[in-house]
Parts: structure tokens; sequence; C-alpha cells
């Protein structure tokens, strides 16, 4: 398997772990095992396109720029329609997932990019270099994690989730491989850069997922004055949302 492969194997090994923990804390996680997978890096440079520019036509569309914005934001705005023209419950509720995904995944990712101040693959200065704490607003400095995969995550693992069959899951998931594969053929990423990015898109979504299946609990408390007794009656109540 190639190394990147199995360095992607790993990180969501441990995004899987990280499903019920808060939305920031599980991304941050997801960070930290940056430097684990920084080094490979410096090995050869993407097998990645070597396997796009050797496939037909429908996979380089599939993985071209253009292709993978559509899809991002064309799914949700026809889901929210979809979900108000036949008042489906479930479209609309996958829809705000979706949106609440995309927002907190997005601020961590900027936070993640000002902290660590990659340089980019096109700049020629290297997989190590950083600029620490900077937020340094210039284009060149915010390799790490990519922001693209990132938002591609965040959002199709909604969608997978929500509809758990196959047929749903494989096209959902290709498609943010898809964006991933992109930002390396287009030299705007490390592998490291999509690895994170794509783990902290997941690791967000799976949390607001989960929550939201979660039980939530009602309680109530009225007061009672029977004879002399004066006293408190309190309830709880599980609800499913």
């Amino acid at each position: 398997m190639p190394q990147h492969a199995c360095c992607a194997f790993h990180l969501y090994e441990h995004a899987f772990i990280a499903e019920h923990r808060a939305c920031t804390r599980a991304a941050i996680s997801a960070e930290t095992k940056s430097s684990q997978i920084i080094c490979f890096d410096r090995r050869r440079k993407y097998f990645v396109i070597r396997f796009y520019c050797r496939r037909g036509y429908f996979v380089r569309f599939l993985f071209s720029a253009s292709a993978n914005k559509y899809i991002l934001v064309g799914l949700p705005v026809a889901m929210l329609a979809g979900g108000l023209i036949f008042k489906d419950k479930k479209l609309l509720q996958t829809t705000r997932l979706m949106i609440e995904s995309f927002f907190i995944t997005g601020k961590i990712t900027q936070i993640g990019k000002g902290v660590f101040g990659r340089a980019r693959p096109y700049t020629g200065e290297g997989p190590l270099e950083f600029t620490w704490l900077k937020f340094n607003v210039r284009q060149e400095r915010r390799s790490l994690p990519s922001g693209h995969v990132s938002s591609a995550f965040s959002i199709m693992t909604v969608l997978a989730k929500q509809y758990d069959v196959w047929w749903i899951k494989i096209p959902a998931y290709t498609v943010a491989v898809a964006v991933a594969f992109q930002r390396l053929e287009s030299h705007n990423h490390w592998g490291a850069d999509v690895i994170v990015g794509g783990a902290i898109g997941y690791s967000v979504s799976s949390t607001l997922v989960n929550r939201y299946r979660q039980p939530s609990k009602s309680s109530s408390a009225h007061p009672y004055i029977f004879g002399n007794r004066v006293g408190l009656i309190v309830s709880f109540q599980e609800r499913r949302k």
C-alpha cells in the first residue's frame, strides 16, 4: 500500500475513535496528528498524479476543480429545495447539518492555517517550511490544512451518515476523495494537508450527526400543596430528536 494511503488509514482510525467528542476537540486532535505524516511529503511526490493522468475522461472530469465546485455547492441547494417542495423533514435536517458542519469546519480550518503557516508546494520552498502562529494572510502560506478537502468531507460525511446505504455512501466519499486528489494534482497542497483537512471535516460532521441522534432529556418542576404539606414535583422525560 502507498505511504500516503497507509498514513490516511492511520489518521482516519483516530477520527473514528473521536466521533463522540466535541467538534473542536476532535478537529484539534486530528491536526496534532499532522506531525506524524509530514515526513511522507518528503518522499516521492504524488503517486495520485500518475493515477489521475492515466485514467479516462470521466475520472479527469470528476477530479477537476469545476466539477467539485458544482457538486459541493449544488448538492445542499438541491436538497434544501427538495425538502421544501416535498416537505421532507430528513432532507431539511440533513441540509441544516451540512451547513452547520461546513461553517464549524471552516472556522477550525482557518485557525489551523494561521497556526501552521505552511508553504504551498508551488512555492518551491519544500514541505518543512512553516511560519508558526503568524496568521499570515498570504495564500502561499496557508497550505495546512486543506480548506477545500475539509469542506468536502464536512458535507459528504453528513450525507453518508444520514443516508446509511452503500449507493449513497460510496459516491459521497468518492467526491470528497476526488477533491483531495485535485488539490494534490494542482500543487496547492501536500499530502499531509489533505489528510488533516479530511480528518477535520470527518470529525466535525460525525460529531454533529451523532449528537443530533442522541436523545435529549427535558425536565419540569411543579410545586404542590396538600393539606399541611408543601413540596416540589420534579419529572424527567427523554425525547428523541
